[in-house]
């Protein structure tokens, strides 16, 4: 398999611009796929399809990542989709 260089660096900037029709049609996608997770923001397969759109490239292109970068892809998209419920939580505190 060829090895791609997808560039995850404006990956954060790039979820900003997504729509709620984004996350409907990304986890209408996951749950036709047969995605059984009672929390789609969970999901990895879920965070996979939003960085893909996000970034304006394949799904097929991020889960062809090696495990590590794609951990990463992973793990970034999940924290911005908590990041607004942690600062909700932290106001108040």
């Amino acid at each position: 398999m060829e090895e791609k260089n997808i560039d995850i660096s404006k990956l954060g900037e790039s979820l900003k611009n997504l729509t709620a029709i984004d996350f409907i049609n990304a986890e209408k996608t996951c749950r036709i796929s047969g995605d059984t997770s009672q929390e789609i923001v969970f999901s990895s397969t879920f965070r996979a399809r939003l960085a893909a759109k996000a970034l304006g490239i394949p799904y097929a292109e991020i889960t062809g990542l090696k495990m590590g970068e794609f951990a990463t892809v992973e793990l970034k998209v999940g924290n911005f989709l908590m990041q607004s419920l942690a600062e909700e939580v932290t106001q108040q505190i």
